[in-house]
């Protein structure tokens, strides 16, 4: 009887026993959901759209310039300032005559003052007297009437000037009775020029706009 015993338990130890039987799943049972991600976040921009390139501008249409008129012709062989600004090269290298109006005379004086302008006039007359070669040669300019800009009106150069104290002491006698004759004239006096008009001048005067080399002023 003691051998049975053994038996019995070696069979319940290896299952020997039914399976509990399965609970099934209740009626009223929901799925589970996803919670919602209620995390705060920063909000982006929305993208702008894209620009569209504008059309350019339609080009404004300039008034155009007027043609200058016509420069008078010469009368009795004396030519205008104007006449020889717009068409001088058909009189180049010729000895003509021109008559308008002095609209600026070169000062010496006024010229290196405004140069030194820390000096009395006395002062620079006195430095232009010891030092001549401050000045530049005399020279003025001829315009059409009184209120011609000196950027337009004709250039004279080569004008005689005054002999210096020095010159006549060292000069001789008759080179200083054959020194040509200093022209009197003054800002807005109207007065007829002779002299060759020409690009450059004897002297080391140079114009692309042509200057007039003087001769003699005509009575």
């Amino acid at each position: 009887m003691r051998s049975a015993l053994p038996i019995i338990a070696l069979v319940a130890a290896c299952g020997g026993s039914e399976p509990a039987p399965q609970t099934a799943p209740r009626s009223d049972y929901l799925p589970s959901e996803a919670a919602e991600d209620n995390t705060p976040r920063e909000r982006t921009a929305p993208r702008p759209p894209p620009r569209v390139a504008e059309p350019a501008p339609a080009p404004v249409a300039r008034p155009k310039k007027p043609p200058e008129p016509e420069p008078p012709p010469p009368v009795d062989g004396v030519y205008s300032p104007l006449y020889l600004r717009a068409r001088g090269t058909d009189v180049l290298d010729q000895k003509i005559k021109v008559k308008g109006t002095v609209v600026w005379i070169y000062d010496c004086v006024a010229d290196v003052a405004a140069q030194q302008p820390d000096r009395s006039r006395e002062e620079i007359e006195k430095l232009v007297a010891k030092k001549p070669e401050l000045c530049k040669r005399p020279h003025f300019f001829l315009g059409d009437r009184k209120a011609t800009p000196k950027e337009r009106a004709v250039l004279v150069v080569e004008v005689p000037r005054a002999l210096r104290r020095d010159e006549r002491i060292s000069m001789p006698k008759d080179k200083v009775d054959a020194s040509p004759e200093v022209p009197s004239i003054a800002v807005g006096q109207e007065i007829t020029v002779e002299g060759k008009w020409a690009l450059n001048s004897p002297k080391g005067w140079a114009n692309p706009d042509g200057l007039l080399v003087y001769g003699r002023l005509v009575p």
